[in-house]
């Protein structure tokens, strides 16, 4: 269990630097969010528990380098690790697909309440943020989060206990 946390963790730790750090993609000065793309995934693979800790924990760390308001992203990230552990639960398989639909809509939902308040605000029009800050967030984002999944998937399987994988293999 120790295993699995610590590659985890080294994984989000990742993600967080190219988020944060590195910014090595921008479009109009809006980035790719990485970490709620690994939150998103996290919760799909394993439990919500994982999700919610993790999401709180690099939101937290997302909050202390970003400029909004502190703590949205810990609670964005939090509600978006454990809807998702929950809806894999449930309804939901546990593919990239799975992942894709959680991020996206995440990015639908807090990101549209997020423009909200920019807009009124900082009274901008609302198509010119559409379009100069969602859009282009929607769209970087969602490619990485397939890349994200499989990421988190490999540290799954290699965090894996001896006699699990000796049981994957036999199937």
């Amino acid at each position: 269990m120790t295993k699995k946390i610590f590659l985890y963790s080294l994984g989000f730790l990742l993600l967080f630097f190219i988020e944060a750090v590195f910014r090595p993609i921008s479009v109009f000065g809006v980035s790719p969010m990485y970490v709620l793309c690994g939150v998103s995934a996290m919760g799909i693979l394993e439990k919500e528990k994982f999700g919610a800790i993790f999401g709180l924990i690099f939101g937290l760390l997302c909050d202390f380098t970003g400029g909004s308001l502190f703590g949205s992203q810990a609670l964005v990230f939090m509600i978006t690790g454990f809807i998702a552990g929950t809806l894999s639960e449930i309804t939901l398989s546990k593919s990239f697909f799975s992942t894709l639909v959680i991020t996206a809509s995440s990015i639908i939902v807090f990101g549209g309440l997020k423009s909200l308040f920019y807009i009124v605000l900082n009274e901008e029009e609302p198509l010119s943020v559409l379009l100069y800050i969602m859009l282009p967030k929607f769209l970087l984002t969602l490619p990485f989060s397939v890349l994200i999944y499989f990421m988190l998937k490999f540290l799954q399987k290699i965090s894996a206990p001896n006699r699990e994988r000796k049981k994957r293999k036999k199937w």
